[in-house]
């Protein structure tokens, strides 16, 4: 690809929207107290497993701080969810903070991936943790950590009618003494079949950190989950973060 004899980088092309069908998902998550009796655990803010909804539902979000409200003058104001609904179709929706009351939705998600504050106060960030949960309160979809603004979830899930490539796979972790080491291993789920696609080790007394980029990206079939766990922790309260990229392929007959 190229312009005026000048080379041009495919990703930058694709991020600036110049390459039709094409996007880019940087999911990027941390976990950051994994003790050893309770390993395996995703790498994502809420800590433990997460667990996928099995149908679409409605959700109820709150925060734990009372400045997280849409009339406050300080906190996180108001929010925007992104994710899938029942057709695993791209969607979202925006909502406005009441701090520890919890606000509903009114659209119907089977999968959320992304949410992040869209006003705030003169914090700038919300005050408290923000939990989004379905609509009984009986699975937690994502959370927004305290003073991060945005979900910190190495989940996604491949919308219908479009192909993933996985790009890169990192990883690194906090623990600085006694020495740790840590497992991450990166699960591909679909139909009721989990395969483990990638693993990283990483450990303090030597890298504590790994990335891994595919020079062939390694496809990925729509309505897939994808994710990152931890597990083989090797000493209590370590914390890990983890990223992956993807391109997203819309799959309309020119670009299969």
């Amino acid at each position: 690809m190229g312009l005026n004899n000048h080379i041009l980088d495919f990703h930058t092309e694709v991020s600036k929207g110049l390459v039709p069908k094409h996007t880019l998902v940087h999911k990027f998550g941390q976990n950051l107290d994994i003790d050893t009796t309770t390993d395996p655990e995703t790498v994502w803010s809420a800590g433990g497993l997460y667990t996928f909804p099995s149908s679409a539902d409605t959700l109820k979000i709150i925060s734990n701080d009372a400045d997280d409200n849409g009339t406050g003058t300080t906190g996180a104001l108001t929010i925007k969810v992104q994710g899938l609904d029942a057709n695993y179709g791209l969607i979202e929706e925006d909502f406005t903070l009441n701090g520890q009351t919890a606000v509903t939705g009114s659209k119907n998600f089977i999968r959320v991936f992304r949410a992040f504050v869209t006003s705030a106060g003169s914090s700038e960030l919300n005050e408290g943790t923000i939990t989004i949960n379905n609509s009984d309160d009986s699975l937690t979809l994502a959370t927004i950590p305290a003073l991060h603004g945005q979900t910190q979830m190495a989940v996604y899930t491949i919308p219908a009618n479009h192909k993933a490539y996985l790009t890169s796979f990192s990883a690194s972790m906090s623990k600085a003494t006694p020495s740790a080491a840590i497992v991450l291993e990166m699960i591909f789920r679909k139909d009721g079949v989990k395969r483990v696609k990638q693993n990283i080790s990483i450990d303090t007394t030597g890298s504590t950190s790994f990335i891994k980029e595919f020079k062939m990206p390694l496809p990925i079939e729509e309505k897939t989950d994808v994710y990152v766990n931890a597990k083989e922790v090797s000493q209590n309260n370590s914390g890990v973060f983890s990223n992956f990229a993807l391109v997203l392929v819309e799959q309309s007959e020119k670009y299969q």
